[in-house]
């Protein structure tokens, strides 16, 4: 992905600039077939990618976004699955498991809630230590299925949907700057 530059003095959702493979509200920037996949039929999800950044004031976070259904139509998600890297912001809904998985040496928290203007539930893992300000680097690789078995039982959540699409980038929020995914990958197995 190229450096994004931003400017935004709000704090609210400006932006995601993102790498993605799969089908985001029916487009896919890959042009392959490796989504829609039905969970179930799943037995491991590897992702990795990188990011930097650079600016002022800048708040937000590093995260993978994914988006399911429960059918392979290839439209609008139902749910939303998030899991955060560096971040100083704060997730949609309420926290409600803390310490739930430890990947690379980072306890992870369960947020959940209503993404109210877009029309669907989310759960976001979001690393159990926070801090005031935005890492300037860092990389997140793990096994999205070890996310996704962490939610079963969960209202909203079947291991019958369908994953439309893995992203990885950054929810911008707030501040002056630019950021870049150095590299990322996802496959499925």
């Amino acid at each position: 992905m190229r450096p994004a530059s931003f400017d935004f003095a709000t704090n609210s959702l400006s932006g995601y600039p993102a790498s993605a493979r799969g089908w985001h509200y029916g487009w896919n920037p890959t042009d392959d077939n490796l989504f829609p996949k039905k969970l179930s039929e799943l037995n491991s999800l590897p992702c990795a990618f990188s990011y930097n950044c650079g600016g002022e004031d800048m708040r937000g976070d590093f995260a993978y976004d994914l988006f399911l259904r429960h059918d392979d139509k290839k439209a609008a998600p139902q749910l939303e699955v998030m899991v955060w890297a560096g971040n100083n912001s704060t997730p949609i809904g309420e926290m409600i498991s803390t310490n739930i998985i430890k990947v690379e040496d980072v306890s992870f928290e369960l947020w959940a809630g209503t993404n109210a203007p877009a029309g669907y539930y989310v759960y976001s893992f979001m690393p159990h230590e926070r801090t005031a300000k935005l890492p300037t680097e860092g990389s997140l690789n793990v096994d999205m299925m070890d996310f996704f078995r962490l939610l079963e039982g969960q209202p909203y959540f079947s291991k019958d949907m369908y994953l439309d699409v893995v992203e990885a980038g950054f929810e911008v929020v707030r501040g002056k700057g630019w950021v870049t995914c150095g590299w990322f990958s996802c496959e499925a197995d």
